[in-house]
């Protein structure tokens, strides 16, 4: 069967997921985008997003945990959280180095719940899936060469595979 694409507003179309969220339903939705690679991938992973109500108390809400947020500017974005203070929290994607924030209680619209890659959904409160949120937000102005690493190990796709059979590389 032959999928059809087509073409949205974004704007309108994350409007109405967080109409949906806030009636308190939860909607799952694909990712887009690189800011959290390698932990969430462009086209391959989706996520499922539940209830902000709650979203920055502390029994819900703990650094580590995936959020998507609206700037001030009005786009909505999915990133980590990697503080919490009395100003607000403060947010970093898993490929970059630099925080914003402080985000106010408002911008706040979701939670990530489950993470679906390669059709299996996946609880973030499983403890690996903790563990590396944790790990991740720690070592913020290593992650450039970790992400290498990571990609190294994890990420070998057919291009890389091609490149070291050139080499004469066993895999």
């Amino acid at each position: 069967m032959e999928q059809i694409k087509r073409l949205i507003d974004t704007e309108k179309y994350l409007s109405e997921i967080s109409n949906i969220i806030q009636s308190g339903k939860c909607v799952s939705v694909p990712v887009t985008g690189s800011s959290m690679e390698p932990f969430l991938k462009n086209g391959r992973d989706m996520v499922l997003l539940g209830r902000q109500r709650e979203a920055l108390d502390d029994i819900h809400c703990r650094i580590g945990d995936i959020i998507l947020f609206r700037r001030t500017g009005g786009q909505y974005v999915l990133h980590r959280i990697c503080k919490i203070s009395r100003q607000g929290c403060y947010v970093i994607g898993d490929a970059q180095t630099a925080a914003e924030g402080p985000l106010q209680n408002q911008q706040i619209v979701a939670k990530v719940m489950c993470i679906r890659r390669n059709g299996v959904w996946k609880d973030v409160g499983y403890w690996k899936w903790r563990l590396f949120g944790i790990f991740w937000v720690r070592v913020i102005p290593f992650r450039p060469r970790l992400r290498r690493v990571v990609q190294l190990c994890f990420g070998v796709n057919e291009n890389c595979i091609k490149k070291f059979k050139r080499k004469g590389t066993r895999i």
